[in-house]
């Protein structure tokens, strides 16, 4: 892991723009997106790092059709302090972003898999938990809960949180093993509202493979 920081919560804006920076080597950026339209006419457009196009991993909206919940990657994020831009076609949108890097990661390849999950509103404590199945050893997983005025929002107990939307949306990181499958979850407070959570999974990358096996005596 690298660094992470996000846009602070937004009300009717575009773009959303902060600085991140990148340092280490074989990076990949990570970017959550909690985003509503509640006007049933904005779309997101392309995110950027440093003016580079990212790439989509996953989108899902809850089943109002009103909060998205999206996960976006990029291989090789230009190193130092770079703008992450957030822009939205048709009005401004409500919500948070977050933006991870990660060091020792496949810059060829850098998506494993994606998941998506959206439920139904729930009662106080209302939950949603999404398995993931990774294919590759030591994949690091970036996701994206969502479910707009349903109270405080807890991760699971795998997951590094990290700074909560007041719209009630959050994103987490979680480091993996072996492939396989892995169920990340989220919690809100009070509930009341339908819930969203996109995941993906980055690859780890050759040299950080080599330099693990190293240490541990095998190959």
């Amino acid at each position: 892991f690298d660094a992470a920081t996000d846009s602070g919560d937004k009300v009717a804006a575009t773009p959303w723009t902060w600085t991140h920076t990148t340092t280490g080597s074989d990076m990949s950026m990570g970017l959550s997106i909690q985003w509503w339209d509640n006007s049933g006419a904005i779309t997101l457009d392309v995110p950027t790092y440093n003016s580079v196009n990212l790439t989509l991993g996953i989108e899902i909206k809850e089943q109002g059709y009103i909060n998205h919940a999206d996960v976006h990657y990029l291989a090789s994020p230009a190193s130092g302090a770079n703008t992450v831009s957030v822009a939205f076609t048709g009005g401004g949108s409500y919500g948070r972003a977050w933006s991870q890097t990660f060091s020792g990661t496949n810059t060829t390849t850098p998506l494993d898999t994606t998941a998506s999950k959206q439920a139904l509103a729930g009662g106080a404590g209302q939950s949603i938990t999404t398995a993931i199945v990774t294919n590759n050893d030591n994949s690091f997983i970036v996701d994206c809960g969502s479910s707009v005025s349903s109270g405080a929002i807890t991760a699971g107990g795998s997951q590094t949180a990290l700074t909560a939307s007041s719209r009630d949306g959050n994103a987490s990181r979680r480091a993996t093993t072996t492939a396989g499958s892995y169920s990340n979850s989220w919690t809100w407070a009070s509930g009341g509202n339908p819930m969203a959570h996109a995941l993906m999974a980055i690859n780890e990358g050759a040299s950080a493979t080599a330099k693990r096996l190293a240490i541990l005596g095998v190959g």
